[in-house]
């Protein structure tokens, strides 16, 4: 045992010959001088902010997988709520701006009611999609469900 070390220190660090061993690493040797150097230099230029108001969350690996299956499919994609917004706006537009014509022996009522049936279910589907955009899960929440496992 070195000069003011107390027992549990050993476990830490134990040095032979000037060299330091580092606990985890056997055969792994430092010089100790160079450490010292090497925490000089870091103690000149490090600029040392302490943020203790955290939560350290420990989970297991198991637990994370299955928090994150249950919880990520409810995160709702933007992308795919812009996806259905356009198809709704190209029907639309296709509506409104076009003269339809009997083409393929279908008369261009029949055209303009398939158009408008189309732009109708558009319109259902992105309100759904909108709605569960609105109530989709977020981070925050994922993490909370993460603590609560954590806590189990």
């Amino acid at each position: 045992m070195t000069q003011g070390s107390s027992p549990g220190d050993e476990e830490e660090q134990e040095t032979r010959d000037g060299q330091l061993i580092l606990p985890g690493q056997s055969g792994r040797q430092m010089d100790l001088p160079k450490i010292m150097n090497m925490h000089e230099t870091l103690v000149r230029k490090t600029k040392l902010t302490i943020n203790t108001d955290q939560e350290v969350i420990l989970i297991t690996r198991d637990r994370i997988d299955l928090t994150l299956r249950d919880n990520v499919p409810k995160l709702a994609d933007l992308g795919a709520l812009l996806s259905k917004a356009g198809i709704f706006l190209a029907l639309l537009l296709g509506v409104v701006t076009t003269e339809s014509k009997d083409i393929g022996g279908i008369q261009k009522e029949t055209w303009d009611a398939v158009f408008l049936i189309a732009t109708v279910l558009s319109l259902a589907w992105l309100i759904i999609g909108l709605v569960k955009y609105l109530r989709r899960k977020k981070i925050s929440d994922i993490v909370d469900a993460l603590v609560k496992a954590s806590e189990k």
